[in-house]
């Protein structure tokens, strides 16, 4: 059986698949009003999880791709 080429005692970084409207404002930098309108207009993704909207990050990368460059401007 193939062995993992990265050691056992290497961290690994684990990327939140899901993150709160809060954190999702500070990572890109807006209110968190800005960022219920974007889910308001499905700009970006979320789901419930019991009472709690949380933020996809996937879709915020999403959103960072999609926005235009300087050269597009």
């Amino acid at each position: 059986m193939p062995r993992s080429t990265v050691p056992d005692d290497t961290p690994r970084q684990r990327e939140a698949v899901f993150v709160s409207t809060k954190e999702a404002a500070r990572l890109l930098g807006l209110s968190r009003n800005h960022v219920y309108e974007l889910l308001n207009q499905d700009a970006i993704e979320s789901r419930y999880i019991g009472k709690r909207r949380l933020v996809m990050v996937s879709s915020l990368h999403d959103f960072i791709a999609a926005l235009p460059t300087e050269r597009d401007a």
